[in-house]
Order: structure tokens, then sequence, then C-alpha cells
């Protein structure tokens, strides 16, 4: 198997068999060197394929390499014919591919949204109210949040009413170690329970 061959040019199966018995000083009419020749014939065989289908493969990527490089030789230099320095305006411009701009966000909104991101205990309409507020008196919303009077006393009512409406008990400040149980749970343990007379 020659390697480093610049041209490669595949041998017959007559060659290889000389070539074999040659290298290896081998009688051709002696049935034992019979197999060893016969595999070594198709050991070089399948070499040879391997590096013609090598090749080819080879051949194809540097032929379409060839082909794109003379089509963008070819645009270029229609491009280089054109007056550079002459740009047409209004109805004689190209063409631009439209950009339908609805699909993104602009830099001061997505400025926006990573604010609103920082602030996601408030709810959409506290923190609507809380910028409105801050625009009004001129205040960043951090300070308009931590030190207005009027906001303070806007969110810890709606979370008073959040409370009632929810059935959410106000937070103690006092640990306690038995478990709240839930209204299932007395009704079970009442049903469980011995029932007062006449029921």
């Amino acid at each position: 198997m020659p390697e480093g061959n610049k041209e490669f040019t595949p041998k017959s199966e007559d060659e290889i068999r000389a070539s074999v018995i040659a290298e290896y000083n081998l009688d051709a009419n002696d049935e034992r060197n019979t197999s060893f020749i016969e595999k070594s014939i198709k050991k070089e065989l399948d070499w040879q394929n391997e590096r013609m289908d090598s090749h080819k493969k080879l051949s194809k990527a540097i032929q379409q390499k060839q082909d794109w490089r003379k089509k963008a030789t070819e645009i270029f230099s229609d491009d280089d014919d054109a007056d550079i320095t002459a740009k047409p305006k209004g109805d004689d411009a190209p063409n631009k591919p439209s950009i339908d701009e609805s699909k993104y966000i602009s830099k001061a909104e997505m400025q926006e949204i990573l604010h609103r991101q920082r602030f996601t205990d408030l709810s959409d309409e506290e923190y609507s109210s809380v910028k409105a507020i801050a625009t009004q008196t001129g205040k960043s919303f951090e300070d308009t949040l931590n030190s207005n009077p009027m906001v303070k006393n806007y969110l810890e009512t709606n979370k008073a009413n959040a409370r009632i409406s929810g059935g959410i008990h106000a937070p103690s400040s006092r640990a306690s170690g038995a478990k709240a149980e839930s209204e299932d749970e007395k009704v079970a343990k009442e049903l469980s329970g011995d029932l007062p007379e006449g029921f």
C-alpha cells in the first residue's frame, strides 16, 4: 500500500498479484501461498477502492468550492462596474426587504421589561400606579416606592384587601407550634366525633 503518492493510479489484480509475489518471494504455484496471495490482493483492492472514493469526494468538494467562488466573483464584478459614488434616492433606490418591526422590541421596551422584572411582588396595576406617581413627582421609581407615604398606604391597603378576599391570615409575629387545621379537617373531625343528642 503505497502512501504519499501525488498521483494515484489504481493497479489491476494481475499487477497486484505480481507485486505481492515479488515483494514476499513467494512461489505462485505453491498452494500454501495461494490463500495469503488472495488475501493480500483483496486487501490492496479494498484500499484502492477507499482511496478512489475519497478522491471522488474530494474532487466533488473542490468543484463545489470553485463553482461558489466563480458565482461570488461574478456578483462582485457586477457591483464593481456600477458607479459606487452615485447612490439612488427615492423611487430609484433598490427595494430593501421590508422588516416587520412589530416582531421586535425596542431598547426602551427591553429596559422597561427588565425594570418590571425587578418588582415581581407588585401587581401590574400597582406597578403602573407607582410608575405614574414617580413620573408626576419627578422622582425615581425606587425612591417613590420606598419613601412616598401615599404609595406605602396604597400597597398596604391592597395587601390587606387581598388577605381578606383570599382568606389569607395576617402574618403573626408569634411562633406557632400547632399546625392550623383546614376547613375539610375541621368538618371531618366534627363528623367523626360524638354528636349531641337529638341529631
